[in-house]
C-alpha cells in the first residue's frame, strides 16, 4: 500500500484554476491526496497517537498512526489502551483509505448550477473560507431575523470531529439560534433509548454485565461480535463465553453470536408475543421470580385506584398493604414488613389493588401456545427458555466484589434495534426491562444496567424518574411547531424520515410556516432514511442548503449550495468525552474504568487539503450571523467538552468563563472549559497524557448502581408512560386533531398504547400482518462488520469491497432460505429483485439455512444514489430502498420506524422502480 500511495502522490499535481471547470467526479479524481497549498510536507518518520471514531464505539479504540515523509503508511492499535490492546478492526485500519479517498471535498465550494438532482453537475466553484463563512453567516442571519423556525438543522454520526465538541449536534440550533427543527438523520432507525430511559435511568441504552453473566436471551441484538470492533464490545462478549456464558439468540437470522450459542428461529416482527409469553410462563406456570426484589425494589406493591392512579394516603404518598400488620402504609414507611403483591383492599370508599395484580392479570391470556401461533416458536421451547432464565438467575445468591457483598443474578434478557424498530417497539422495549425486574437483575452483577452506569434518578414516589426522551410529556402545540412532528411524538429520539415527508408539503400537515434554509452537519438523509426519493424531493424544497462538516461528494453534496468541508478522521486534533461503550462491563479487569471512561485526546497528522475543523467553522458562521454572544453564553452555561449532559465538565470557575463578545477557537474553548471544571487539568495535560478518567468510581463494586442506591424502585407499572398519554390525548382532543393522520392510530388506540400494563395491539394495526397478499415474505437487515453504519466511507474502500466480494458470501447479496428459494425457482447466484410497497432493490441470491424460511435478509449499509462516489456503488443491494416511514409504519410513542417490511422476491428483469412523496 505504501508504494502505491507514494507513486500516486508523485504523479498528481493540483491546478485549482484548471480543475474548477471539471465535473465533480473528474475533479475528485484529479485532485486526489496531496498536501494543501502552502503546507510543507513533513519529512522523516513520525508517530501520532490518537483514537478511532469509525463506529458507534467512537473513542474506545486508541491507535498509533505512522507518517513517513508526509504519507500515512500504517495504523496500529495502541497497546497502552485497555479497550483494544493493540488491535484494530478493518474499519480502523481503513482510516488510511478514508484519508486518501479520491472523492473528498478538498476546499469550500459554492454551486453555480441551480438545477439539483443525483445526475446533475452542480458546477462547483472553489471559494475562500472567508467568502464561504460570509455566505453561510448571512444566510443564517437572514432566516434568523425573519423567522428562526425556517432553519432546519440535520446532524449525523459522521460529524464526530465537531459533534462531540458539542457543536455538530443540534443543541446550538435549538438553544442559540432558536429553531425547533434540529433532527438526527440516523436516529429513527435506532430507537433503543426509550425503554431504558423510562424504567431504569439508562442512557443511551441498556446492556449486560459481561464480567458475570451466565445466560443471555438476545432479541434483535448482537452481543458485541457483530460490531466487528477491537473494542470492549467484542472483548466483553468473548470474555463472557470464555467464562461459561450460554447465549440464546431469538430472531430470523443466525448471526455470529447465535453460532456461538443457540439460535431459535422466529418470524420477524413478532417479538412482543415472545416477551409476553415468557412473562406469562414465569408468573402463571413457574410462579418463580425474585419476589423480594419485586416487593422492595419495584412499584409492584403500590395500590392502584379505579382511575389507574396510585392510592395516596394523607401524606400524599403511594400506599402499600402490609400483609404482616394488615394495614395501609406509606411506600417508604420503615415499619413496612411484608408488601402485598396480590389482593383487593378497601380504601376511601373504593377497592384498590396492587399494581402487580393488574400487571399479572394483563398477561393471563398470553400463553406460549398463543405466542407460538404468532412467532412460529414451539410452545415447549418458549417454556424452556423461561425456565432457564429463572434457573440461571440463581435467585437468592450473592457475590463478593472488592469486599462488598451484593445480589448475584447472572441471567438477562437484552434487546436491540432489531426488535425495538417496530410499530410496537416501545412495548417490547419496556416490558423486556420489566421481565428483567422479575429476575431481580437490574443494576446487579450478571444483570443489566445502563451503558452509562449512572445512578438512578428518583421521583417523589420513590420510583425511577424517566430521563431524556422518556421524560413525561408536558408540551403540545397546535398548529404544530416541530417539522419532525415532535408535538405528536414527544418521546421520539428522531423522526427524521417523517420530517422529510412533512417538508415536502408543510401546509398539508397544518404548519403555519415553511422551512427555507437547511444546515446539515455531516448528515445525509438520502442514504440514512428509507424513501430516498422522498428525501431528495424534500431537499428540493429548500431555498438554500449549507453542507457543514462535509467530507466527500455524496448525495447531500449533490443537493447542496455551499460546501464547508472538514478534515479526515486522521487529520484533526480532537477531544472526546468518552462515557463508555455499549458493553459497559467488558473485560472483568480490576481497574477497567480508570483506564477507559473519561476524556480522551487525539493527535491529528495534519490536513492534506483546505479544510477546517467543523467547530471553528460554526463559531465563525454564528459570529457572522450576529449570534456569537448567544453562543458563548450558552457554552458558559453548558460546557463544550462533549455533548452537554449532566456528566459533562462545566464552567465552574468564573475566572475562565468566556467573554461573550470574543471569538474563540474550539481549542481555546476546550482549554478554558477544562481549567474551569475543577478536574485539575487543561488541554496541555490531555495532549501529553491523552486520557483523563472522569468516572468517579473507586472500585468495580461501584459499577453496580442498585448496590450503591438501595432505595429507588423500578416501575413494573408504567405510571409515567400513562401520564404522558393522559396529557397528550387531552391536548389532541382539545385541538380536535385526527390522530390517524398524525400518529397512524385512533385516539382510543393511542390511549391503549400509552399503557401502564402489558397490552397487545390488534394485528390489523401491524404492517407485517396487514399488506397486499402478493408480498408473501418478510425482510430483515443485519450488521456486516466492515459496513457498519456509513462511517469511515467503508462502502467506498476498494480493499474491503474487493475482500468482501471474494470472501464474504453475505456481501451485496440477498439471503434466502435454501428450501424457500427452491420452491420459487431461484438458484444460488441468481440476480433477484426484492420488492416492497415502497421500492425495489436487487442482488445475487445467497441460499442459506441461516435465515427463517419466510424471510429474506439484506446486510450492511450499502447503496448509493449518485455516481459521483463511483459507479459501482449505485448497484449495491440496499435495504433502504425497500423500507419507508409513512404514518402507520412508525411506533405511535417513540416514532421508531417499522423495519420488518413485507416483500416479494423474483428473478431480475428490470432496474428498481421509483416512488413519490405523495404515496
Amino acid at each position: 500500500m505504501l508504494s502505491s500511495i507514494k507513486e500516486s502522490l508523485k504523479k498528481i499535481k493540483v491546478d485549482s484554476a484548471a480543475t474548477a471547470s471539471l465535473s465533480g467526479g473528474e475533479l475528485a479524481l484529479k485532485t486526489a491526496a496531496v498536501w494543501a497549498e502552502g503546507s510543507p510536507v513533513p519529512q522523516g518518520k513520525k508517530e501520532y497517537k490518537g483514537y478511532c471514531h469509525m463506529c458507534m464505539a467512537v473513542g474506545s479504540c486508541s491507535n498509533i498512526v505512522t507518517v513517513e515523509n508526509g504519507v500515512v503508511t500504517n495504523i496500529e492499535g495502541d497497546p497502552e489502551r485497555t479497550t483494544n490492546r493493540s488491535t484494530l478492526c478493518a474499519r480502523g485500519k481503513g482510516a488510511i483509505m478514508n484519508m486518501y479517498n479520491p472523492y473528498r471535498i478538498k476546499a469550500p465550494m459554492k454551486r453555480t448550477n441551480p438545477k439539483k438532482g443525483m445526475n446533475e453537475d452542480p458546477g462547483w466553484v472553489e471559494i475562500s473560507w472567508e467568502e464561504a463563512i460570509q455566505i453561510a453567516g448571512q444566510k443564517l442571519k437572514e432566516v434568523h431575523d425573519r423567522d428562526p423556525r425556517e432553519l432546519v438543522h440535520f446532524y449525523g454520526f459522521a460529524a464526530y470531529e465537531c459533534s462531540h465538541g458539542t457543536f455538530g449536534h443540534g443543541h446550538w440550533a435549538k438553544s442559540v439560534f432558536g429553531t425547533p427543527n434540529a433532527s438526527s438523520c440516523k436516529g429513527q432507525q435506532c430507537a433503543v433509548h426509550y425503554g431504558g430511559a423510562l424504567t431504569m435511568t439508562a442512557f443511551p441504552t441498556v446492556n449486560y454485565d459481561a464480567a458475570h453473566v451466565k445466560y443471555i436471551v438476545a432479541l434483535g441484538k448482537g452481543l458485541g461480535l457483530d460490531i466487528g470492533g477491537a473494542n470492549g464490545d467484542a472483548r466483553g462478549a468473548a470474555y463472557a463465553w470464555e467464562n461459561g456464558l450460554h447465549s440464546v439468540v431469538i430472531g430470523p437470522y443466525c448471526n455470529i453470536e447465535a453460532g456461538k450459542g443457540e439460535w431459535i428461529p422466529s418470524r420477524p416482527g413478532t417479538d412482543l408475543s415472545i416477551i409476553y409469553a415468557l412473562l406469562h410462563t414465569i408468573l402463571y406456570e413457574l410462579n418463580r421470580f425474585d419476589i423480594d426484589f419485586v416487593k422492595r425494589r419495584t412499584n409492584a406493591p403500590y395500590l392502584i385506584n379505579g382511575q389507574g392512579e396510585y392510592a395516596r394516603g394523607s401524606s400524599g404518598k403511594p400506599q402499600i398493604w402490609d400483609a404482616a400488620s394488615e394495614s395501609m402504609k406509606d411506600f417508604d414507611d420503615i415499619s413496612l414488613q411484608d408488601p402485598a403483591l396480590e389482593g383487593s383492599f378497601a380504601w376511601q370508599g373504593e377497592k384498590v389493588r396492587p399494581a402487580f395484580t393488574l400487571f399479572k392479570e394483563s398477561l393471563k391470556n398470553f400463553t406460549p401456545e398463543w405466542a407460538s401461533g404468532i412467532s412460529a416458536i414451539p410452545a415447549d421451547t418458549l417454556r424452556r427458555i423461561a425456565t432457564e432464565l429463572v434457573d440461571y438467575a440463581q435467585i437468592g445468591s450473592t457475590i463478593n466484589i472488592d469486599g462488598q457483598v451484593m445480589p448475584y443474578r447472572p441471567s438477562s434478557v437484552i434487546l436491540g434495534r432489531g426488535v425495538s424498530n417496530h410499530v410496537d417497539g416501545t412495548l417490547i422495549d419496556c416490558f423486556s426491562r420489566v421481565l428483567n425486574m422479575l429476575l431481580g437483575n437490574i443494576g446487579y452483577p450478571g444483570g443489566i444496567t445502563s451503558t452509562g452506569s449512572a445512578l438512578y434518578k428518583r421521583n417523589a414516589d420513590g420510583v425511577v424518574e424517566p430521563i431524556s426522551e422518556a421524560t413525561t410529556a408536558t408540551s403540545f402545540h397546535w398548529p404544530p411547531q416541530y417539522l419532525d412532528l415532535y408535538d405528536f411524538f414527544p418521546h421520539r429520539h428522531s423522526t427524521n424520515a417523517l420530517m422529510l415527508r412533512v417538508i415536502c408539503d408543510p401546509q398539508a400537515w397544518g404548519f403555519d410556516y415553511k422551512p427555507t434554509v437547511l444546515f446539515s452537519s455531516a448528515a445525509n438523509p438520502v442514504t440514512c432514511c428509507g424513501d430516498p426519493d422522498i428525501a431528495i424531493e424534500a431537499l428540493t424544497k429548500f431555498d438554500y442548503i449549507i453542507y457543514h462538516a462535509c467530507y466527500h461528494m455524496d448525495e447531500m453534496a449533490m443537493m447542496s449550495d455551499l460546501l464547508l468541508p472538514e478534515g479526515a478522521a486522521l487529520e484533526e486534533d480532537s477531544l472526546h468525552l468518552f462515557p463508555g461503550i455499549e458493553a459497559t462491563f467488558t473485560t472483568g479487569e480490576k481497574d477497567f474504568y480508570t483506564k477507559h471512561r473519561g476524556i480522551i485526546w487525539k493527535n491529528g497528522v495534519g490536513r492534506l487539503y483546505n479544510t477546517m475543523n467543523g467547530n471553528d467553522v460554526l463559531i465563525k458562521i454564528l459570529k457572522e450571523a450576529g449570534l456569537l454572544p448567544a453562543l458563548n453564553d450558552w457554552v458558559n452555561k453548558n460546557g463544550c467538552v462533549g455533548i452537554p449532559n449532566p456528566s459533562s465538565p462545566k464552567f465552574k470557575d468564573p475566572r475562565y468563563q468566556l467573554d461573550v463578545n470574543k471569538e474563540y477557537t474550539i481549542m481555546e474553548m476546550w482549554d478554558l472549559n477544562l481549567k474551569s471544571s475543577g478536574l485539575g487539568i487543561d488541554l496541555n495535560y490531555l495532549k501529553e497524557h491523552r486520557f483523563f478518567p472522569t468516572h468517579g468510581m473507586k472500585s468495580n463494586a461501584d459499577l453496580y448502581p442498585s448496590h450503591r442506591d438501595k432505595e429507588t424502585r423500578f416501575p413494573i407499572y408504567l405510571m409515567s408512560q400513562k401520564h404522558s398519554g393522559d396529557f397528550l390525548i387531552a391536548e389532541i382532543q382539545k385541538a380536535g386533531v385526527d390522530t390517524k393522520k398524525y400518529v397512524g392510530v385512533s385516539l382510543d388506540e393511542l390511549r391503549r398504547r400509552y399503557t401502564a400494563v402489558p397490552y397487545y395491539p390488534d394485528d390489523s394495526l401491524r404492517p407485517i400482518f396487514n399488506h397486499p397478499p402478493e408480498y408473501d415474505m418478510s425482510s430483515f437487515t443485519f450488521r456486516m462488520p466492515m459496513f457498519l453504519y456509513r462511517m469511515g466511507s467503508m462502502d467506498q474502500n476498494p480493499i474491503t469491497r474487493d475482500w468482501s466480494s471474494k470472501y464474504h458470501p453475505e456481501f451485496n447479496t440477498v439471503l434466502i432460505n435454501a428450501e424457500t428459494a427452491r420452491k420459487k425457482g431461484i438458484n444460488e447466484g441468481d440476480l433477484i429483485v426484492v420488492e416492497s410497497q415502497f421500492g425495489k432493490t436487487q442482488g445475487r441470491a445467497y441460499l442459506t439455512q441461516r435465515c427463517h424460511p419466510e424471510t429474506i435478509g439484506i446486510g450492511g449499509t450499502l447503496g448509493r444514489k449518485t455516481r459521483w462516489l463511483g459507479k459501482d456503488l449505485v448497484n449495491d443491494t440496499s435495504y433502504n430502498d425497500i423500507w419507508g416511514a409513512p404514518i402507520g409504519y412508525v411506533d405511535p410513542i417513540d416514532g421508531a420506524v417499522e423495519f420488518t417490511i413485507a416483500v416479494k422476491v423474483y428473478k431480475a428483469s428490470a432496474l428498481p422502480g421509483k416512488k413519490s412523496a405523495s404515496r
